[in-house]
This record gives structure tokens, sequence and C-alpha cells, in this order.
């Protein structure tokens, strides 16, 4: 009548062995290096990211403090184009590009 009540008698074996414990320690101790390269390496492309985007900003900066430094004789289109080429420096030929950029823009 109270069989429901009696606790199921088991045949498996629970104690745990050390080498089982040295096994369960090193795929811990794995996890946690894999953990740690995973996070030094978006560490690393977040520095970068953040990086770029400061010298975006930069640019964006010097660019604006050259337009602004433009003269009523001058044609401002034309002078803002040269001062911002000026303020990215770069080559000959990249100015060239640059400057097509910046006119296509307006």
């Amino acid at each position: 009548m109270f069989s429901l009540f009696k606790k199921a008698e088991t045949t498996k074996d629970t104690s745990v062995t050390r080498l089982e414990l040295e096994e369960f320690e090193e795929r811990i101790t794995k996890a946690m290096r894999n953990l740690r390269l995973d996070w030094e390496e978006t560490y690393d492309k977040f520095r970068i990211l953040n990086m770029r985007v400061s010298k975006r900003v930069q640019r964006e900066e010097e660019l604006r403090a050259a337009e602004a430094t433009t003269t009523e004789g001058e044609n401002p289109e034309t002078q803002s184009v040269d001062a911002r080429l000026t303020a990215a420096g770069g080559t000959p030929p990249r100015r060239m590009i640059l400057r097509s950029r910046l006119l296509q823009r307006r």
C-alpha cells in the first residue's frame, strides 16, 4: 500500500573519481583561456574602432576650423575644399580624388 513512498534503489555508482575531476578542471581551464583570448580580441577590435572614430572627429573639427578661416575675397566653395584637402594631407593624386568626392557631395 505504501510502496509509492519507498525510496527507489539506485544501481548506479555516483562517486566521482580523481581522474574525472582532473578532466573537468582541464576543460574549465581551457574554456577560461579561450574566453580570455576572445575578450582580448574583442577589446582590441573595439580599441581600434574607437581610435578610427576619434581620428574622424578630429579631422572634421580641423576641416570646420579651416572653413571658418575663409576670407570674403575668396570663393568660399573652392577655398573650403582646398582647406579640407590641406588639412587632410596626402599625395597630390589622393588630393585630386578627395577634391572630386568633396565637390560631388555638394
